[in-house]
């Protein structure tokens, strides 16, 4: 019986973690002996690793979307996923040639953070049906900071969000909570506010 190939998609809302979480599960695999391969799928996305790592900007820069279609930031991000989708073969083609260089085992797909990308866009979708078809497993971690699990309009904002995202990539799902050593930080100054409010009733 073949052995699938397991594709890891990082998601989650902009400033999350999901390029140092990627990059880092990355060396800590390569570590292991494990054959792994970092993709970067954000035309925008600066912070790329040296070591194993497919680079979608390769083929198409932000700051040249931005400049020759005079269209903003968020509206790039979605043209460039759909032309990565409508030119897929590309990325099979890199994903290929590591393969039989290689035989890897684990491609991490670091997405762009754009929540509309996730929930609402269907260009995600297509690429997972077509990797899926190609006998590729995929898993999704949806990474949250902990500043939404903080506050609770917040919290329920971000778990629609979330949920969200699991059907409209129909892939299994880890949930992982980033920067959790932040949140004492809210703690104290939650604590403060309260404080101060106090003093100003009683002032009153």
């Amino acid at each position: 019986m073949k052995v699938k190939k397991k594709i890891f998609l990082f998601l989650g809302a902009p400033g999350s973690g999901k390029t140092t979480y990627s990059q880092t599960l990355n060396g800590f695999l390569l570590s292991l002996g494990k054959k792994s391969v970092y993709v970067n799928l954000d035309c925008s996305n600066n912070f790329l690793s040296n070591c194993n790592s497919i680079d979608f900007r390769e083929i198409m820069f932000g700051e040249e979307i931005l400049s020759e279609l005079h269209i903003g930031p968020n509206c790039s991000v979605f043209f460039s996923i759909e032309y990565l989708i409508e030119n897929i073969e590309w990325l099979e083609s890199k994903m290929e040639i590591l393969n039989t260089k290689n035989q890897i085992e684990y491609f991490l797909f670091d997405v762009p953070g754009q929540m509309e990308l996730f929930t609402h866009n269907k260009a995600l979708k297509k690429m997972v049906k077509k990797f899926k078809q190609n006998q590729f497993s995929f898993s999704t971690l949806i990474l949250s900071d902990s500043f939404f699990w903080y506050d609770k309009t917040n919290y329920h904002i971000l778990a629609l969000s979330n949920l969200m995202m699991i059907f409209n990539t129909e892939t299994a799902f880890f949930h992982i909570l980033t920067k959790t050593d932040l949140v004492k930080n809210f703690t104290q100054n939650e604590k403060k506010k309260r404080e101060e409010n106090s003093k100003k009733i009683q002032n009153f």
